[in-house]
């Protein structure tokens, strides 16, 4: 599961390439995976960041039938 930024923009801690830094991520995009669980948890309660609901799994498409070769 994810979370998706509702406010303007959170600042969180995550990897960047040569470690770890706070950065900036704005309104509509989902949180990193590595954020600290403390800190997205701080930003669900201040309303700041919404849990992203799982995608549906697209449904398969059907075979056509076989033509009926009844004689």
């Amino acid at each position: 599961m994810g979370y998706v930024v509702t406010a303007g923009f959170v600042t969180v801690e995550t990897a960047v390439p040569g470690g770890r830094a706070r950065v900036d991520i704005p309104r509509g995009s989902v949180l990193p995976g590595d954020v600290p669980d403390e800190d997205v948890q701080r930003l669900v309660r201040l309303g700041h960041v919404a849990e992203q609901p799982k995608p549906e799994p697209e449904p398969k498409p059907r075979k056509a039938a076989a033509p009926n070769k009844a004689k």
